[in-house]
C-alpha cells in the first residue's frame, strides 16, 4: 500500500516534467505559426467583413431582437479575432 502511494506521489509531482519532455517543440510551432496564417489570412477577414454586414441589414430592417445581440456579439467577436490575429501577426 506504501509503495502505491509513494508510485502515485511520485508521479503526480514529475507528471508535468514527463510531459515536457515528451513535446516536441517544432510542431507546436509549426501548428501555431499554421494557426497565425490562417487567422490573418484574406479569406478570414472576407468572411467576416459578409457576416458583419449580413447581421448589419437584419438589424437595419429591425428582425426581432435576435438581430441586436447578434449583431453586438458579432461585432465584439469579430474585433478579438482581428486584433489576435494582428497582434499575433505582429509578434511572429
Amino acid at each position: 500500500m506504501i509503495f502505491k502511494l509513494k508510485k502515485l506521489i511520485s508521479l503526480l509531482l514529475f507528471l508535468p516534467y514527463y510531459l515536457m519532455a515528451a513535446i516536441d517543440v517544432t510542431k507546436t510551432t509549426n501548428l501555431l505559426d499554421q494557426l497565425v496564417d490562417v487567422l490573418t489570412s484574406k479569406i478570414l477577414v472576407g468572411i467576416l467583413t459578409i457576416v458583419i454586414v449580413v447581421v448589419g441589414y437584419m438589424y437595419l430592417f429591425n428582425k426581432g431582437n435576435v438581430a441586436k445581440e447578434w449583431l453586438i456579439a458579432i461585432l465584439i467577436g469579430s474585433a478579438f479575432i482581428l486584433s489576435a490575429s494582428g497582434i499575433a501577426a505582429i509578434v511572429s
